[in-house]
């Protein structure tokens, strides 16, 4: 994003002195107003980062007290763990937002935490229906406080109403991805590590029946999940249906992390 703007300076200076001129007023003006863009952009993400626990923490709790958030035992409690599971994917979500919102891309929303976002909420005997509320209630809640806070009244022209549209179009993805019934991660199977490797690259994976050599180094296995960060695995467990599991990194690290449970 940032860079876009500095790109954006370079090449009307570069311009004007091939042109051997000053600066226009109106090339100027065209670069103060994505300045003054950037910066509500940067405000709106500060805003949304801002009040983010309370943004997951009210959609879950909401969605909670209700029976349909369990897929099975109608008016159970939620236990400990899939609560604690489920706050932590919500905001897992929201943050990955963040990054689409500064970036203004959607390919690190995608890559990072929509793969097997359905999968997840499923693993965790959360019902597809009751995650589709909570990412609405946090899309409600997001864009009423980048109103209430940045723009409580939102202009024609001034950028401010494609921001918000922006915001909502990220958490639409994320629905979308909820309610498709497609296999994110379709592995073909058993993989050896370096296929692995080349299909997955800078990423962790949560490896089932892995083969180890005999240093006890993961050689092959099938991906059952992925994400960024290594966290984000531990929430994916209940993927695992019993087999033994491996989480590697498919990128350079400074220590070899293997973790069979």
């Amino acid at each position: 994003m940032m860079a876009n703007t500095q790109k954006n300076r370079w090449h009307i200076l570069n311009q004007a002195e091939a042109e051997k001129a000053f600066v226009s007023s109106e090339e100027l003006t065209h670069l103060k107003k994505m300045i003054q863009h950037q910066d509500k952009r940067l405000d709106a993400v500060k805003t949304i980062c801002d009040r983010a626990g309370s943004i997951v923490s009210d959609a879950v709790h909401e969605t909670l007290g209700k029976a349909e958030m369990l897929t099975r035992e109608e008016n159970q409690d939620l236990p400990e763990d899939k609560l604690t599971h489920c706050l932590q994917e919500s905001e897992t979500i929201l943050r990955y937002i963040t990054y689409a919102l500064l970036a203004e891309n959607a390919s690190r929303l995608e890559t990072g935490c929509l793969a097997d976002i359905r999968e997840t909420y499923l693993g965790l005997g959360i019902a597809i229906e009751s995650a589709v509320k909570i990412v609405e209630r946090m899309k409600a809640a997001a864009i009423a406080v980048v109103k209430q806070q940045i723009f409580p009244n939102p202009e024609k022209g001034s950028g401010e109403l494609e921001l918000l549209e922006e915001i909502e179009d990220y958490f639409e993805l994320t629905l979308t991805a909820l309610t498709q019934k497609s296999q994110p991660i379709k592995s073909g199977g058993i993989l050896n590590i370096e296929e692995i490797q080349q299909r997955y690259p800078n990423q962790w994976v949560l490896i089932g029946c892995p083969k180890l050599d005999e240093e006890l180094n993961v050689i092959q296995g099938e991906v059952l999940a992925r994400a960024s960060e290594r966290d984000e695995l531990y929430a994916k467990l209940s993927l695992r249906q019993g087999k033994p599991v491996a989480i590697e990194y498919t990128g350079s690290v400074p220590e070899n992390i293997g973790i069979m449970l």
